[in-house]
């Protein structure tokens, strides 16, 4: 119970002191809080990858309001060179969307088979080119998101589905420091 209380204060604190620190925004890159990856993939002439993209979150009653879920859909090759990426500014609960890379979507790829990763980011915190504040309720609705991925290769001419794995990995969450960084703090 103690070490519960102990983690709760040192969120609280860190969700307090990230938002004095950002008081002010001049940046427009959007930095998420949560990102996961998957494995690499190879893909060929004769496929398509497909990242898709659930928000797990229950879907509201009429008067229950929901926070704002932005997620960012990536495929990455393996010189972590973005080749396709699509935003959403809000995944309502309850329902998907989706990345399609083709082949030929892929500029001057280097062998026969491109060899990729699909990225899902999510919790976007404020972001502007004028001076804004951002409170810690900012960071709550961000947590609130619950998406699960899953990344499919299939055959262009059958349609039919080749390779299919939900296996995500979260990539480690960033330094508040790097946050500050990246939103040009």
């Amino acid at each position: 119970m103690r070490n519960a209380n102990i983690w709760r204060s040192a969120l609280a604190g860190l969700l307090v002191c990230g938002a004095q620190l950002m008081a002010q925004t001049t940046a427009a890159v959007p930095v998420y809080l949560y990102a996961s990856t998957s494995g690499m993939v190879g893909v060929t002439a004769v496929q398509t990858a497909r990242l898709n993209v659930l928000n797990m979150n229950p879907v509201p009653s009429s008067t229950t309001k929901v926070a704002a879920c932005p997620v960012q859909l990536q495929f990455i090759d393996a010189q972590n060179k973005v080749l396709k990426q699509a935003s959403v500014a809000d995944l309502s609960p309850g329902t998907a969307t989706l990345l399609d890379l083709r082949f030929a979507d892929v500029t001057a790829p280097t062998l026969p088979r491109e060899q990729l990763r699909a990225v899902v980011q999510t919790g976007l915190l404020p972001t502007a080119t004028t001076t804004q504040t951002v409170l810690p309720a900012t960071f709550v609705a961000a947590a609130r998101c619950n998406v699960v991925a899953t990344l499919e290769v299939y055959d262009n001419v059958t349609s039919q589905t080749q390779f299919l794995t939900s296996d995500f990995r979260a990539v480690p969450l960033a330094t508040l420091a790097s946050l500050l960084d990246a939103i040009g703090r």
